[in-house]
């Protein structure tokens, strides 16, 4: 099994970058065509991409504001990864001045699931606070930025 890791710097506190992997609302704002999310240990995590494919599992760790662990995967059969059998681990470490490093690790990912994930964090998850967004439907970055929440 591989990993996917990604990091970067997102100038904002963790608080408001946690609130924007956890809270549906927001996470739709960015991510997400529509999600339901409940952060307790065991609870759902679920969202659709606007393509309407839909990935799931459950939370397994909440540490607010610095670690948040959940397991995931796509709930079309034909992509191979299925819900809950893979582990997304996200910490997020404040720095001086406001800014937080974020740090995606993907884990339990096939040789051929890790390769397609390549760059995915950087232009989906973490990139909408520092990297170019892929386009208008992966990477909400505008919204992000607009409401204040994170700036790049």
């Amino acid at each position: 099994m591989k990993l996917a890791v990604h990091q970067l710097v997102i100038r904002a506190e963790a608080d408001d970058i946690f609130d924007l992997l956890v809270d549906p609302a927001l996470i739709v704002s960015w991510m997400a065509d529509d999600a339901t999310l409940d952060p307790t240990p065991g609870g759902i995590v679920r969202w659709s991409h606007p393509n309407g494919d839909t990935v799931s599992g459950p939370y397994v760790t909440i540490d607010r504001p610095h670690r948040l662990v959940f397991t995931y995967g796509w709930e079309r059969i034909d992509v191979g990864i299925r819900p809950g059998s893979t582990t997304v681990e996200i910490t997020l470490a404040p720095q001086p001045g406001g800014s937080t490093v974020v740090k995606l690790v993907d884990s339990g990912l096939s040789d051929s699931s890790a390769g397609a994930h390549e760059g995915v964090g950087r232009t989906t998850w973490v990139g909408c606070g520092e990297a170019p967004r892929a386009n208008d439907s992966t990477c909400r970055r505008d919204s992000i930025l607009e409401s204040g929440r994170a700036t790049a």
